[in-house]
């Protein structure tokens, strides 16, 4: 599920309510924002599509790069 895509790459939330407080946290803890954008960054460049084709690749030609 989603949960398990954000994997602390961002916040989860159900309700307006819990959104509101989420950004409201964003905004008054700058570490938490720091984290939270590393994560993302991070995360982003694990699904780039060159690296994800260069994966693919070695999976399929067994590691190797030749």
């Amino acid at each position: 599920g989603l949960r398990e895509v954000v994997k602390g790459a961002g916040i989860l939330f159900n309700t307006e309510e819990e959104l509101k407080n989420a950004i409201i946290s964003l905004l008054n803890n700058n570490a938490l924002y720091e984290e939270i954008s590393q994560k993302c960054r991070d995360r982003a460049e694990r699904y780039d599509i060159k690296r994800m084709a260069e994966d693919l690749i070695k999976l399929y030609s067994g590691g190797s790069n030749s």
